[in-house]
């Protein structure tokens, strides 16, 4: 199973993993007498992109993920010029319908952030690449990295000019915004969020999660009952160690974070048939995505236990789920993409309109595919300004033409 079939990124919590994470490790440091590290990212579902070098090598491609503990590799391609050595072999169980994953642990590796390097860091390689990252995000992806980064710096991130800055915690910044305690749980963010739904409101903690691409996602526990709305629909909500994570989405007629309050919030309830994996990923509530972290400019400070929030340009833009119930991927050989058909929901306007999983999609709006980015595509699935869009695609050697009719189904 790739991530193409999914909308949003879930990473799995690796606590048993974190545990190798040895607690004298060195984190991330600034060479003596800098003040800080500017760094841009790409952001594409949501989901921001940083360079890392790895033992001088590189840069490549890593998420920057706050729901994670240890860096994780999952280009395993990467290894051979890397290290070669024997490698001590684990199996995880996460969040997913599917077979254990195999996985290493790598020692004395050395990755750097611009000019933040490390001592020394143990780092996971995923034997095989259940998320498929390159295929869903449209570039290529080597990892994903996470607290590493958070509990060595204080990060101030600007989605509105996809930047990031990295100061030493005890670096004198001017901190804009209204101040949010944390709670920092295993090395993750935490914060009190209200949840209302049709009269019901519940104040609950979710993880900050940067890894992930939804706005909200609420597990499904008896006392949250409530704050599933009566209207919802199926969905694939992405890929987790193991395979598929399905559910609901739906709407939260509000959420807010202090003063600050978000009307109509697409929401994702997976299903509750994972409750087996509670031992491992232990009782919480849910989680806060990029979706709706890139409304804020934010100042994130492990050290002091709190966020700064600040609105941005972003903040009253429309929440919105996929108009088409189509979702993609994407194939790069030799710098050619290639776009396809990953996933298609019932009774959608893509399945109305009688595309197939596998066709390739040769133009959007008559406008040639390698005019867009994956980015491009999904903004125009989720916030078009056409009732309609033409797709012209390739099913066994011949070409067809579609009309799809958007939809805004919850």
């Amino acid at each position: 199973m790739t991530l193409r079939l999914g909308v949003h990124l879930f990473i799995v919590w690796l606590v048993h993993l974190i545990i190798l994470q040895s607690a004298h490790a060195q984190p991330f440091l600034l060479p003596e007498g800098q003040l800080k590290q500017k760094l841009s990212f790409d952001l594409v579902h949501n989901l921001m992109i940083i360079p890392v070098t790895l033992n001088g090598e590189g840069p490549y491609n890593f998420i920057l993920d706050s729901g994670v503990g240890p860096i994780i590799i999952t280009d395993s391609a990467m290894v051979d010029s890397l290290y070669a050595s024997d490698l001590a072999l684990f199996k995880i169980r996460g969040r997913g319908i599917g077979d254990e994953i195999e996985a290493y642990v790598i020692n004395h590796m050395f990755p750097s952030i611009g000019d933040a390097k490390t001592n020394g860091l143990s780092l996971v390689l995923l034997r095989n690449d259940p998320f498929q990252l390159s295929s869903y995000v449209g570039m290529p992806i080597h990892g994903i990295i996470g607290s590493d980064v958070f509990r060595s710096f204080s990060v101030k991130i600007n989605y509105n000019r996809e930047r990031i800055t990295l100061y030493p915690p005890d670096a004198k910044v001017k901190k804009r915004g209204r101040r949010i305690p944390l709670k920092i749980i295993n090395n993750k963010p935490f914060l009190d969020v209200t949840l209302s739904n049709e009269g019901h409101e519940k104040n609950l903690l979710l993880l900050l999660d940067s890894g992930a691409g939804h706005a909200v996602s609420l597990e499904q526990k008896e006392e949250n009952r409530d704050l599933v709305p009566d209207r919802t629909i199926e969905a694939n909500l992405g890929i987790g160690l193991n395979g598929p994570i399905h559910g609901l989405i739906g709407r939260l007629s509000k959420v807010e974070i202090a003063e600050y309050e978000l009307e109509d919030v697409v929401t994702a309830y997976p299903s509750p048939e994972f409750e087996l994996l509670k031992q491992l990923l232990g009782d919480r509530n849910g989680s806060i995505g990029g979706e709706l972290l890139k409304r804020f400019h934010l100042f994130i400070d492990y050290a002091n236990e709190e966020i700064y929030l600040k609105r941005n340009r972003k903040f009253n833009d429309p929440f919105e789920h996929n108009m088409t119930g189509m979702e993609l991927y994407v194939t790069i050989n030799q710098g050619e993409r290639r776009f396809f058909v990953g996933r298609i929901e019932m009774n959608s306007p893509a399945s109305r309109a009688g595309m197939q999983v596998g066709d390739e999609l040769l133009s959007i709006n008559l406008k040639n595919m390698d005019k867009y980015s994956l980015e491009d595509i999904n903004q125009l699935m989720h916030r078009s300004t056409r009732d309609q869009i033409i797709v012209e695609l390739l099913r066994d050697g011949e070409i067809y033409f579609k009309f799809l009719d958007l939809e805004r189904r919850i």
